[in-house]
C-alpha cells in the first residue's frame, strides 16, 4: 500500500531552499526527470501537471519535486527539474537547490497500530494515521512547524551579536514565563571555537513567539550543551558537558584560554590552519569533557554543586534524559548509548547500556509521551555541516530498542529540514546551513509548542576548516496547526 493516500484538492508544496532531494538517488525508482525550466515554480508546476497531485495518479502522484537553479555550481545540472513519486523525504543539503514537498499536512499513513504512527497520533478506524497537532508527514514523523515571527529564539546583542549554540527550555508556572539555558560564546565569538569559548547561559521570555532575554551566566567557560528536566517534586535538573568540578574551578580544555578578538559573533580567523584560536579538530584537550549534573529550586537559581556522571567514554556525550513521575530517569546520549537511574539525584545509581534502532547522528533530545510516559520520543540532529536537518525515533520499551520510520529511499523520514518556516531576523532568512542541537519547549499538558536548534544562516561557511563566519544562533520554530 502506497503511504500515500487521496486527497481530491490541489495540494500546495513546502518549499525548502538549499535542499536536494533526489541526491544520490539519478536514476532510480520513484524519481522521474522532468525536463529544464526557468524557475523553481514552473518545476512545480510541471511536476504536478505531469505526473499527477500527490496520491492522485497510480504511482503516487508528484509527492515532492527538486530544482536545479542556474546558480548551482555544476552546470550540467543546471536547470534540471525532478518529480518523486515514492514520498521519499529526505533532502541533502546543497546550495542553489530547491526542493518542495507536498503538503505533508494532508498525508495520511497506512496503519495497524500507533506505533505504525509513530505515536505522535492514532490509528483511525479508516486504518490511516491521525497525527497530533504537532505532527505531521509520512508515519506522523515530521514536526508540523508554522509560521514564527522574526527574532524568535536567542539571538543576543550586547555591544555587538553574541552566538549562541541551542538552547534547552522549560515552562515556569510560578514565573509564568518560558526559560531557556544555550550554549553562548564568549568574546564576541562563533561556534568554531566553542572548545574554548563556551559557557552556560540562562535567559526567558514569556511569550515563545519573542525573543528570549539574556540573563545571567550559569556556567563559566567551559560548559556546554545544556539539557534541563524537570523533577516531579519541582526541582529544575540541568544536564552539560564541562571541565567544571565547581562554578569557580574551570579549565579550558583546548589552548587552556579564551579566543579573543571575536566581532559580531564570528571567530578571527587564521586560515589554512588556525593558530590561536583553532577549531575542535585542531584541538589537542588539555582538560576532560565530563558529563555533569546539578539542580536547582528555581529557574534562576541557585544551583548545586555540579554532580561527575558516569560516562562510557571521555569527551561530550550530549547526555539528554528525562525524569520520570517515580524520580527515576531515563536518557540517551551519542548513540548508541542510554543512561538509566533509579532516581535522579542518586549518581551511584546511574547504569549505561547500548541501545538498539537508533539513527545516525548526535545531539538526541528525549521527551515523554503527552499521555503516557511509558512511550519514549527522541529527536536527532542527523547531518553537520552544510546538511542541517533531523530525525525522530520512538521507544515503548523504556529506551532498550527504538523505531525509526524510514522513506522509500530507505533513508529516515527527516522530522526537520534546513528551512523555517518564516525567516527570521538572526538568520537575515529562512534557510540554514547547520540546524543542530534540537529541543523541544513542551507545555505543562506534554504538548509541543515549539523546536530550538543551534543554527548557523545560510551558508556562512560550508566546511569548519575554511570558515571566515561562524556566527550561530538560536533558532526556535512554533509548532502546531499551521494558520
Amino acid at each position: 500500500m502506497s503511504l500515500w493516500l487521496a486527497t481530491t484538492a490541489a495540494i500546495p508544496f513546502d518549499v525548502h531552499e538549499n535542499a536536494n532531494n533526489v541526491y544520490g538517488r539519478v536514476p532510480s525508482p520513484g524519481v522521474v526527470f522532468l525536463g529544464a525550466f526557468d524557475s523553481a515554480a514552473a518545476c512545480a508546476k510541471a511536476c504536478t501537471g505531469t505526473l499527477g497531485a500527490a496520491a492522485t495518479a497510480s504511482d503516487g502522484g508528484c509527492t515532492s519535486y527538486t530544482y536545479h537553479t542556474a546558480g548551482f555550481d555544476d552546470p550540467d545540472w543546471r536547470r534540471q527539474c525532478y518529480g518523486i513519486t515514492d514520498g521519499a523525504w529526505s533532502p541533502h543539503g546543497d546550495e542553489a537547490v530547491v526542493s518542495g514537498q507536498s503538503d505533508p499536512t494532508r498525508t495520511r499513513t497506512p496503519c495497524t497500530t500507533a506505533a505504525d504512527c509513530s505515536h505522535n497520533g492514532k490509528c483511525a478506524a479508516d486504518g490511516a494515521c491521525d497525527c497530533d497537532a504537532a505532527w505531521m508527514g509520512i508515519a506522523c514523523a515530521q514536526l508540523r512547524t508554522r509560521a514564527t515571527p522574526g527574532g524568535a529564539g536567542l539571538a543576543s546583542v550586547t555591544s555587538q551579536r553574541v552566538s549562541s549554540w541551542g538552547g534547552s527550555v522549560l515552562w515556569d508556572a510560578a514565573s509564568k514565563r518560558w526559560h531557556m539555558w544555550a550554549a553562548e560564546m564568549q568574546e564576541h565569538c562563533g561556534i568554531r571555537v566553542w572548545l574554548t569559548n563556551s559557557a552556560i547561559r540562562h535567559a526567558s521570555t514569556d511569550d515563545l513567539s519573542q525573543p528570549f532575554v539574556a540573563h545571567e551566566l550559569v556556567w563559566p567557560v567551559f560548559a556546554h550543551e545544556p539539557t534541563v528536566a524537570r523533577a516531579p517534586t519541582g526541582e529544575v535538573v540541568m544536564f552539560f558537558t564541562s571541565t567544571c568540578p565547581n562554578a569557580t574551578h574551570c579549565s579550558i580544555p583546548c589552548t587552556g584560554k579564551l579566543c579573543h578578538g571575536g566581532a559580531n559573533g564570528t571567530t578571527p580567523f587564521d586560515h589554512p590552519l588556525p593558530g590561536k584560536c583553532p577549531n575542535d579538530q585542531h584541538c589537542t584537550l588539555a582538560s576532560t569533557l565530563s558529563s555533569y549534573m546539578a539542580y536547582a529550586t528555581t529557574p534562576d537559581g541557585p544551583w548545586s554543586e555540579p554532580a561527575l556522571l558516569p560516562a562510557p567514554f571521555t569527551g561530550d556525550t550530549n547526555l539528554a534524559p528525562v525524569i520520570l513521575s517515580d524520580g527515576s530517569l531515563v536518557g540517551l546520549g551519542r548513540p548508541p548509548f542510554r543512561w538509566q537511574a533509579s532516581h535522579w539525584r542518586d549518581v551511584s545509581s546511574y547504569t549505561i547500556d547500548e541501545v538498539s534502532g537508533l539513527p545516525g547522528g548526535e545531539d538526541p533530545f528525549v521527551f515523554l509521551q503527552h499521555n503516557d510516559e511509558s512511550i519514549l520520543h527522541a529527536l536527532f540532529h542527523g547531518g553537520g555541516w552544510s546538511d542541517p536537518h533531523g530525525y525522530h525515533a520512538a521507544s515503548s520499551d523504556g529506551g532498550a530498542t527504538w523505531r525509526v520510520v524510514n522513506g522509500a529511499d530507505g533513508a529516515p523520514i527527516q522530522a526537520y529540514g534546513s528551512q523555517l518556516v518564516a525567516p527570521s531576523d538572526a538568520a537575515g532568512g529562512a534557510s540554514l546551513s547547520r540546524r543542530e542541537r534540537p529541543h523541544l519547549a513542551v507545555d505543562t499538558n506534554g504538548i509541543v509548542r515549539a523546536i530550538t536548534n543551534g543554527a548557523t544562516p545560510v551558508w556562512p561557511c560550508s566546511e569548519p576548516n575554511v570558515c571566515p563566519n561562524d556566527y550561530c544562533f538560536t533558532s526556535l520554530e512554533l509548532v502546531g496547526a499551521r494558520d
